[in-house]
């Protein structure tokens, strides 16, 4: 209850701070009561339901409600919240009708992530994880500013609508044949744990994580990611990013308590994979100069790591990826904003055109380096111990995956501190559309993602000890 009192008194704080007069007062109101109130449903739900019992315990019967969908909802209500609000600024782009049709975007998506997260009846589970394709559509569609838009969201439909068709189908034939119609919950045993039984070959297991690898995504399914954050506005690639991705990261971590499914022969496969485009996209870092698409490529690299935490059946390998997937859904967001501030102010994104950005004040240079050093892994923060436990999962596979990994986290430092250098300590660029320092506003919008990340941080680490 104090953990929802607060999230709604630093909400109401941060909406009467980016009131538009294009988004009537009722209207805002409206969305901060609906998350208000979800997060106090939320949060007595998961008390009442034991809090510590660890992140498989307690899973209902009908809604799989446990600790894992938890912090996913909360982390899905919080980045919904501030992507929102992030857009909320823009009165050149909301008007009367867009200004509605933006906060109807971010309330059904919000509804549709709530829902898939605490659902555990397969069908459902996979119609609300097709269904968020939809607002995302529209956000790019009709608030990107790119005129390739278009473009970007015929590969984010084709990838997202057509890679989950092989999960359908198994599902089909399971229900069909008497396995019952509920994806993970352990009550009813379920239509994938009823698969365990049988024999499957490896392209089976492929079509069954297929939707939720291209949804992450790994490396080799991930074309689609970068154009859509080119083309999104910053509403859409933080949303983008923070939440929509961690659906597929959900998924696969429901089904790695299958023993029959991370051992199979193909999960090898992908974990090699996840390794290789760990190492690849951290050294395709050091060769881009476009800021989005550095952040985009980021979250490929992360992604693809995590996976090999999650498939390797190691303890500390599941509990570190799940600490990458949450530290990646704030921080990946807070870069996505604060590349937007600096576009806003420099009219590029580049990241020479961005040089000398620490004139516009110490504030935003600190928030800066904070995301950099959180987004890299850097000691106390969550994504460092996350990273020590998928690099411990790796070191139980052989010396050779541990050299791949080891590179990666090397070029992913370097391109990181790439980044500080080239942004904030580079020649000032002469190209500066504004000099003006960070609002309160943004300000606190920049603290807010930072306290989430690092409270949300502080619970999972009172769940994990106990």
């Amino acid at each position: 209850m104090v953990l929802s009192g607060g999230i709604g008194l630093v909400s109401l704080v941060l909406v009467v701070l980016h009131s538009n007069k294009y988004i009537s007062g009722a209207f805002m109101w409206f969305w901060l009561s609906v998350y208000w109130w979800v997060c106090v449903v939320v949060c007595v739900v998961e008390f009442l339901g034991g809090f510590f019992g660890g992140f498989f315990g307690g899973l209902s019967y009908k809604m799989g409600y446990d600790g894992l969908s938890m912090f996913f909802i909360v982390l899905a209500l919080l980045v919904t919240l501030v992507s929102f609000l992030s857009m909320a600024p823009s009165g050149g782009v909301l008007n009367a009708i867009g200004g509605r049709g933006l906060a109807t975007s971010f309330i059904l998506l919000g509804t549709l992530l709530v829902w898939f997260f605490i659902i555990s009846s397969g069908i459902e589970f996979f119609i609300c994880f097709e269904l968020c394709v939809i607002p995302i559509f529209f956000l790019i569609g009709y608030w990107g500013s790119q005129r390739e838009r278009i473009f970007s969201n015929y590969y984010f439909l084709f990838y997202s609508l057509m890679a989950p068709v092989p999960f359908l189908f198994l599902m089909i034939s399971s229900v069909s044949r008497g396995m019952g119609t509920y994806f993970y919950t352990t009550h009813s045993g379920g239509w994938v744990a009823s698969l365990g039984g049988e024999a499957l070959g490896p392209w089976v297991v492929f079509g069954l994580v297929l939707g939720f690898l291209t949804k992450l995504p790994i490396y080799g399914f991930h074309i689609w990611l970068p154009k859509a954050h080119v083309d999104a506005p910053v509403g859409g690639s933080m949303v983008l990013a923070g939440v929509m991705l961690k659906m597929g990261s959900y998924g696969l971590m429901r089904l790695s308590v299958f023993e029959w499914v991370v051992a199979s022969p193909v999960i090898m496969f992908i974990v090699g994979l996840g390794m290789w485009g760990f190492f690849v996209t951290s050294v395709l870092c050091l060769r881009l100069v476009d800021f989005k698409v550095i952040v985009a490529f980021s979250s490929v690299s992360h992604m693809s790591i995590a996976i090999v935490g999650v498939l390797s059946a190691v303890g500390w390998g599941v509990l570190g990826s799940f600490l990458v997937f949450l530290g990646h859904g704030f921080i990946s967001p807070l870069l996505f904003y604060l590349g937007t501030l600096v576009y806003s102010r420099t009219g590029s994104r580049l990241v020479v055109g961005a040089g000398g950005t620490s004139i516009l004040g110490g504030s935003f240079y600190v928030l800066l380096l904070l995301g950099f050093m959180m987004n890299f892994g850097f000691p106390p923060f969550l994504n460092f111990f996350g990273e020590v436990g998928i690099f411990y999962s790796v070191f139980t596979m052989g010396e050779l995956y541990l050299v791949v990994v080891f590179l990666g986290f090397l070029f992913s430092g370097v391109y990181m501190m790439g980044l500080v250098v080239g942004m904030m300590h580079h020649g000032a660029s002469y190209k500066f559309l504004s000099l003006r320092g960070l609002s309160m506003a943004d300000w606190l919008l920049g603290v807010f993602m930072l306290a989430c990340y690092v409270l949300l941080g502080l619970v999972t680490h009172m769940v994990c000890v106990s």
